[in-house]
């Protein structure tokens, strides 16, 4: 009989590898993917940048809402002025009660955005 050293002798079996833990991956920010920054099997840690997204769609949301945000403030001005104006009026009696409380309560929904 001829022996075999242990380092000498290859095993081959069917099978199949799969990792032990898997993560889920999520941006805080909708957005194209235009750059993965580590490889599949690569170690990462907490707090790694890992892809870079197309900002492009981000920021058309923020010049987006920025725009939303300066409208909403020039309809603001303009209810408050409207109120002040009537409330002069109203002091004066060239208004009625009534004009002033139906500016007042057009005014509220306003204030509540």
């Amino acid at each position: 009989p001829s022996e075999t050293a242990a380092s000498d002798m290859t095993l081959t079996f069917d099978g199949r590898v799969e990792a032990m833990a898997h993560a889920h991956l999520a941006a805080q920010v909708n957005g194209l993917i235009v750059n993965v920054l580590f490889d599949d099997g690569e170690q990462v840690t907490a707090g790694q940048d890992l892809l870079v997204l197309d900002a492009r769609d981000f920021e058309l949301d923020v010049a987006q809402a920025e725009a939303e945000r300066q409208r909403a403030g020039a309809v603001l001005r303009l209810a408050e002025q409207e109120a002040d104006r009537i409330a002069r009026l109203s002091d004066r009696g060239v208004v009625s009660e009534a004009d002033r409380q139906s500016v007042e309560a057009a005014r509220a929904p306003i204030l509540s955005r």
